[in-house]
């Protein structure tokens, strides 16, 4: 695919999640992904943008003169690993959450004065579970970040990074190389889970944390965590 195609991917398979608070507005923010999984639509992100597993929910559209509307999920499914020796536990960066098969989000493209103009369909996406990240390749991913609010309504500024390169493995997490120096966590505050796309329009990971000295973003792999939404969806042969 072209570039300018992968890069208008890239911003349509991110789902923007809000911590909803008092009167539903928003305290807090994070990204996903939205999955077709075996007849069922699930979302997918990272714990440690939910971890308070307060009122979480999926931003589906605006209207101009109207407001925001969205899904509310509540709080979501998270995961934890143990040492069956020394009986150990620690959190997993993973977290899900089943939703309609309806739900179907929306990025709008604004004009200068604020004002909604286009409405776009985000991703769905459909997943394959084999492909990994290689050195072949180039990596992107896209999120919204430092949102205001203004009444009803909710400003958000657009992330987008391509051109990134695989490293390898450190830990259970892909390292990515940034194509710039690393603008520091609070550039990327929001895009925590926002799904890692490859060039050929295959998400590979969730975006999770950065490495500012090393100009590095990791990510979770979700294939590593296939079994339990296998377990989701009642995807488990007795």
């Amino acid at each position: 695919m072209t570039k300018e195609d992968w890069a208008a991917k890239l911003i349509l398979s991110s789902i923007p999640l809000r911590q909803l608070g008092v009167e539903r507005m928003p305290i807090g923010f994070a990204s996903g992904c939205l999955i077709d999984y075996h007849d069922k639509r699930l979302i997918l992100t990272v714990s440690h943008a939910t971890r308070n597993q307060g009122n979480w929910a999926i931003e589906v559209r605006a209207k101009n003169g109207i407001g925001t509307q969205t899904y509310q999920i509540g709080a979501m499914m998270f995961l934890e690993t143990g040492n069956i020796n020394t009986g150990a536990v620690k959190d997993v960066d993973f977290s899900y959450a089943t939703v309609p098969n309806d739900i179907a989000p929306y990025y709008h493209e604004l004009n200068p004065q604020g004002q909604i103009t286009t409405s776009i369909p985000r991703e769905i996406q459909t997943l394959d579970f084999e492909i990994k990240p290689d050195d072949s390749k180039k990596y992107g991913f896209s999120g919204t970040t430092m949102f205001s609010t203004d009444g009803w309504f909710l400003f958000t500024e657009n992330r987008l990074v391509m051109d990134m390169t695989y490293q390898g493995m450190q830990d259970d997490l892909y390292k990515f190389k940034l194509p710039k120096k690393h603008p520091g966590h609070e550039y990327f505050r929001g895009t925590s889970g926002a799904p890692i796309m490859d060039n050929d329009g295959n998400v590979v990971a969730l975006v999770c944390e950065g490495d500012v000295d090393e100009d590095i973003i990791f990510g979770v792999s979700i294939k590593q965590y296939k079994y339990s939404l296998d377990i989701e969806v009642e995807n488990i042969r007795k």
